[in-house]
């Protein structure tokens, strides 16, 4: 987890903000959203 902080911590102004990130956070968002590949991209879409 520390190692995904370190890689985003640059673009986030307020860093009290990753406070909150574990796996247990990912894995809620993972549920939350699917992966779609269209045209070589990936794409997030959020699940109905």
């Amino acid at each position: 987890m520390e190692m995904r902080k370190a890689d985003v911590k640059l673009f986030i102004k307020n860093h009290k903000e990753m406070d909150i990130w574990s796996s247990e956070c990912f894995t809620h968002l993972a549920d939350m959203v699917k992966f779609e590949k269209h045209n070589g991209k990936i794409n997030l879409m959020k699940k109905k």
